[in-house]
C-alpha cells in the first residue's frame, strides 16, 4: 500500500519537504535518527516568534466575511461567546471538546479548534495578536473578527518524528493482492510485534520483517515529522499521546491494526 502519509492527507509543504528528504535518506540508523533529532531542534523557534493555536469561533449574519447558512445577529453571537468563558476558564476545562460543540468554523471545529502551527506576521492579525500575547495554555477573551467572535488558546508547538508498522488483512483498505491474513489473525500478529517490541526487540527490523506499509517498511516504519492533525485520527491520536521512545497500544484503522511509536 502507499504510505499513509502520502495518501492525499493534510499536511504543510515544510512537513512534506522533510517527509521526502528523509525518506530518501532511509531511516532507524544511529546516525539518522540523530539527524531527525537535529531537524527538530532546528524547527524549534521561540515562543515569540512561533505558535500554535485552537479557536472556537461564534459566527453571525453581520459579519464582513459572514459564513454560510449562519442567521443568528451580532449581538445573539456575541452573547453565545461570552456563555461559553466561564466554561473554558474552569479548571480542567475541555477546550477542545467545547470547540467541537459549538465552533461555526468547520475547517477546525472537527479538529478541537485546532488551527496549526504558524510564525508571526503568517496570518491575520485578529488571530496572531491575542496569540502572541498569551502563554501556552492560556486562553484569550472574546474577540470579534471577520467571520465573527473568536475565543482563542494559545497551544505548544508540537512536531514529532513518528513510526508506525502496519499489520493488515485480505478485505482492508489498500491491502496487497494475494494477502490472505484474516482480520483476526492481523490482530493477533499485531500484539505479538508489539510485545516483541515492548520486551526490546528492534522495531526498525520489526518493521522490515511484518510492516504491510510497503514505502515505510524498510524505512523503520517513518511516518515524518509531523504537526497534529496530519495522519489518520487514529495515528495522530496514538503518536501525540505518547512519550519518546515509547510504544502504543495496537490500534486499528481501515488499512489495518497499527503500532505507534515516536523518538
Amino acid at each position: 500500500m502507499n504510505s499513509l502519509i502520502r495518501r492525499g492527507l493534510s499536511t504543510s509543504v515544510l512537513a512534506l519537504a522533510l517527509v521526502s528528504a528523509l525518506t530518501l535518506a532511509g531511516c532507524g540508523k544511529a546516525d539518522e535518527q540523530q539527524e531527525r533529532r537535529e531537524i527538530l531542534d532546528s524547527l524549534s523557534l521561540p515562543d515569540s516568534v512561533e505558535a500554535a493555536a485552537a479557536y472556537i469561533m461564534i459566527a453571525h449574519s453581520e459579519c464582513t466575511e459572514p459564513v454560510p447558512g449562519i442567521t443568528r445577529t451580532r449581538e445573539e453571537a456575541r452573547d453565545i461567546a461570552d456563555a461559553l468563558m466561564p466554561s473554558l476558564l474552569q479548571r480542567g476545562s475541555d477546550f477542545a471538546e467545547i470547540a467541537r460543540l459549538n465552533s461555526d468554523d468547520r475547517g477546525t471545529g472537527s479538529r478541537g479548534g485546532y488551527f496549526g502551527i504558524f510564525r508571526r506576521g503568517e496570518v491575520k492579525a485578529e488571530l496572531s495578536l491575542p496569540v502572541f500575547s498569551l502563554r501556552p495554555g492560556e486562553i484569550s477573551g472574546v474577540i470579534e473578527g471577520a467571520r465573527g467572535f473568536l475565543i482563542v488558546k494559545r497551544l505548544p508547538v508540537m512536531r514529532v518524528a513518528g513510526h508506525h508498522i502496519l499489520i493488515s488483512w485480505q478485505g482492508a483498505e489498500g491491502a496487497a493482492v494475494g494477502l490472505s491474513r484474516t482480520r483476526e489473525q492481523a490482530e493477533m500478529l499485531a500484539e505479538e510485534v508489539r510485545r516483541k517490541a515492548v520486551d526490546g526487540e528492534n522495531p526498525c527490523d520489526l518493521a522490515r520483517q511484518f510492516s504491510d506499509d510497503s514505502l515505510t517498511r524498510f524505512e523503520c516504519g517513518f511516518l515524518g515529522i509531523v504537526e497534529p492533525f496530519v495522519l489518520p485520527p487514529v495515528i495522530d491520536e496514538a503518536l501525540f499521546h505518547l512519550r519518546p521512545g515509547k510504544f502504543s497500544p495496537i490500534t486499528e484503522s481501515v488499512y489495518g491494526f497499527h503500532l505507534v511509536w515516536r523518538e
